[in-house]
C-alpha cells in the first residue's frame, strides 16, 4: 500500500473532504432526495437523514486535522459500512430510489469503493512516533 506521504492518498483524503462535506450539506438542505433510500420500516426518516448529513459533513472536516484524520477515516469506514445496507435494499426494491437497477448496482460498487478508500485513508496515515 502506499505510504501516506504520497500524493495518492493526500489526494484521495481532500476528494472524501469533499465528497462527505457535500453530500452532508445536500443530505441537510434537499433531504427529499433521500427519503426513499431510507426504508419505510425505519421511524423519523427525515431526522435520520439531517443526522447522517451532518455526521458525514463532521467527518468529512475532521479528516483535514491531523489529530483526528485517522478517526475520522475510521468514522466514514464505520458510516460507509452502515449505508451498506440501504443500498442493498435499494438494489433489492422492485423500484430502486435511484433510476432503475443497473444504477443501483453501480452505485452499491461506489460504496465498496468508498468503503476502500477510507480504509486506505486510514491505514496510510502515519502514526506519530512515541517518545519514551
Amino acid at each position: 500500500m502506499l505510504d501516506y506521504t504520497s500524493a495518492t492518498w493526500k489526494y484521495i483524503k481532500f476528494f472524501l473532504f469533499l465528497l462527505l462535506t457535500i453530500a452532508g450539506a445536500v443530505h441537510l438542505f434537499f433531504p427529499g432526495k433521500y427519503v426513499s433510500f431510507v426504508p419505510e420500516f425505519l421511524p423519523f426518516i427525515v431526522p435520520i437523514i439531517y443526522v447522517s448529513g451532518v455526521i458525514e459533513m463532521a467527518l468529512g472536516v475532521l479528516l483535514l486535522f491531523k489529530k483526528t484524520s485517522a478517526r475520522a477515516a475510521t468514522g466514514i469506514f464505520i458510516l460507509m459500512l452502515l449505508f451498506l445496507p440501504l443500498h442493498i435494499f435499494d438494489m433489492l426494491r422492485y423500484k430502486s430510489a435511484i433510476g432503475n437497477h443497473t444504477i443501483a448496482f453501480l452505485r452499491l460498487l461506489l460504496q465498496f469503493v468508498l468503503i476502500w478508500l477510507a480504509w486506505g485513508v486510514k491505514q496510510n496515515i502515519q502514526k506519530p512516533e512515541k517518545i519514551l
